[in-house]
């Protein structure tokens, strides 16, 4: 998620796109900030900030981010093809 970040030269522009990366992944998730927090067990503030720009995740919250979209691309996959069985 986070790789082709480090190609970006100004330091603003590389919190913009992860932000913009980080708020696309819960809203994907389908879950509220709260919710989204909850899961990476962070406050939900500090999840605000990172959509903002305002504060870079840790390194352990990128992983953990990275970790979730993974989990999650997992789990709308398996919602699809029930939603397909039970046609």
């Amino acid at each position: 998620m986070v790789k082709h970040l480090t190609k970006t030269t100004s330091r603003g522009s590389i919190f913009n796109m992860i932000a913009k990366d980080i708020k696309k992944l819960r809203q994907r998730l389908g879950l509220t900030q709260k919710e989204f927090a909850g899961r990476l067990k962070v406050d939900n503030v500090t999840v605000s900030r990172w959509e903002r720009g305002e504060q870079k995740p840790s390194q352990l919250a990128v992983r953990q981010l990275e970790r979730l979209a993974r989990k999650g691309g997992n789990n709308d996959q398996a919602r699809e093809d029930k939603g397909r069985a039970n046609k």
